[in-house]
């Protein structure tokens, strides 16, 4: 039986359902002539800091109606960081699996020979290389705009690739693969995900809708923020926030003082706000948001000993699923359905972990919060 596996964190933050054949994941499986296709996506958040605009019980009905046989999540503490430690995260989830035998992996406008080309050469990363990224990188560019145009020096044409999110997270998972030594072949997918992003003409209630939605969740989540902050001690709040980026007190620092002479109003602004200092906003709503749930740094070292998979959680019922079951029972760590409604699997599944998995299914469970009271206002 051949099963392959797609990671597709971003699918419900973008509208991807919007325009994509209902026959997406379908084609995908008939292309690579699999018997099974796993999906692997993110839940109430995304990678970039982006909130889901519905719940990820429905995003998972959704997406095997477009032909994915299991959906499984990658938890909030993985999906929370940057690009490099999510695809390796979502990598590890898979092959501890112990049974995909194809990751098939999503390009745009580019050849695989290229991308693999280009994964190798920042899989090695040379010195001078590392030099001249840094060197953009003080100039004041955003890192992927830095890694686009020093890659371009020693492989010609690459800086273009990589301008496009899609053909970035190709590489990162590229380069995961190798640097586990996977047993799972790599394939690529050429889509156009442009459509996804919302090329297509919207109909103007569409947009409207959307920019209802952000300014309410943004709303919403400077609320949260605000409250996690001001229940901290003022003298105790840089430690608080060192705890959750690892001790990184510039940055931290940075944030604080942001915080104290902005009227924070609105979580969106405030990253934006941020990203003018010289921050990415995306890993400033990250960092946010790890604030918000309380995702300490230390908690996710534990995770990193682990290769940062430590179980696996299936978005739906899977009752009398074969494919379910199979991964049940040949998986190297914990596997339980989730269907939303208070079913034992979750509790099954604490019972076998120890204290550390325990804390990050907490963590979980405190997202799916945030997330409904974020749709709830």
């Amino acid at each position: 039986m051949k099963i392959a596996a797609v990671i597709d964190e971003n699918w419900s933050a973008s509208g991807k359902d919007k325009f994509l054949d209902v026959s997406f994941y379908r084609k995908i499986k008939d292309q690579r002539n699999a018997d099974a296709l796993i999906v692997l996506t993110a839940g109430e958040f995304g990678q970039d800091g982006t909130i889901a605009k519905r719940d990820k019980y429905r995003k998972a009905k959704l997406m095997r109606n477009y032909g994915a046989d299991l959906v499984l999540e990658l938890p909030i503490y993985c999906t929370l960081t940057a690009l490099d430690t999510f695809a390796f995260a979502a990598v590890s989830m898979l092959e501890k699996l112990n049974c995909v035998n194809e990751l098939v992996v999503f390009t745009e406008g580019t050849k695989e020979e290229f991308i693999s080309e280009i994964a190798q050469f920042l899989f090695v990363e040379s010195e001078e290389y590392q030099n001249t990224i840094k060197k953009y990188c003080a100039a004041g560019l955003s890192f992927a705009s830095a890694q686009a145009q020093a890659v371009e020096h020693y492989i010609p044409g690459s800086g273009k690739v990589l301008e496009c999110a899609v053909n970035r997270a190709a590489v990162e998972y590229a380069k995961a693969m190798k640097r586990m030594y996977s047993t799972m072949s790599l394939c690529f997918f050429e889509c156009d995900m442009g459509k996804a992003d919302g090329d297509n003409v919207k109909e103007i209630s569409d947009i409207c809708k959307e920019a209802v939605w952000k300014d309410r969740s943004g709303r919403s989540l400077a609320t949260r923020f605000s409250r996690t902050l001001e229940a901290v001690p003022e003298l105790h709040r840089e430690k608080y926030l060192n705890e959750i980026s690892g001790g990184y007190a510039p940055e931290t620092r940075k944030i604080l003082s942001a915080y104290r002479k902005q009227n924070l109003v609105n979580f969106e602004q405030f990253a934006e706000l941020l990203a003018e200092d010289g921050r990415e906003a995306e890993d400033t709503k990250r960092y946010l948001l790890r604030v918000i749930l309380g995702i300490r740094q230390v908690d996710i070292s534990i995770c990193g000993l682990y290769s940062y998979a430590l179980y696996v959680r299936a978005l739906g019922r899977y009752g009398k699923c074969p494919l379910f079951a199979m991964v049940k029972t040949l998986s190297w760590i914990p596997v339980f359905s989730d269907d939303g409604s208070g079913g034992e699997g979750e509790a099954e599944a604490a019972a076998q972990m120890d204290d550390s998995g325990r804390i990050l299914l907490e963590i979980d469970r405190r997202a799916k919060e945030l997330h409904r009271l974020i749709c709830r206002t």
